[in-house]
């Protein structure tokens, strides 16, 4: 009568322990996908230049998001040696307004398109 009562008491705490144990990585494991990187965000951001860096082919684009305005660092494409430097567009100028088609990766935001809707406003003497 003694022996069942002891080895409930024994057994119970160690099946416990290892299911503790090992359960965990299982069920994350079944649980997370194989590592499939998630296609980077696109997305169409409309603002006004703010500020432009030829050498670091960036521009800061100004937009509004609900009663908030944010300024969004873009990077512009690089000319590659097949399409030549004459192929690529110069970047838009300080208080230019554009519609940029632009993908969201780790490193920024990426220009696929610039589309100047408005030119800068020539400057009064």
């Amino acid at each position: 009568m003694r022996s069942p009562r002891l080895a409930r008491r024994i057994v119970l705490p160690v099946l416990a322990a290892l299911l503790a144990f090992a359960a965990p990585g299982s069920v994350c494991a079944a649980r997370t996908p194989a590592t499939i990187p998630a296609p980077p965000r696109t997305a169409t951001l409309a603002g006004t230049v703010n500020a432009s860096n030829a050498s670091a082919r960036t521009f800061d684009l100004l937009t509004g998001v609900g009663h908030a305005l944010r300024v969004i660092r873009i990077h512009a494409p690089v000319p590659s040696a097949a399409r030549g430097a004459a192929a690529l567009p110069a970047l838009p100028a300080r208080g230019s307004i554009v519609r940029v088609e632009c993908t969201h990766t780790a490193a920024g935001y990426q220009a696929t398109r610039i589309e100047i809707v408005a030119p800068a406003p020539a400057r009064m003497p």
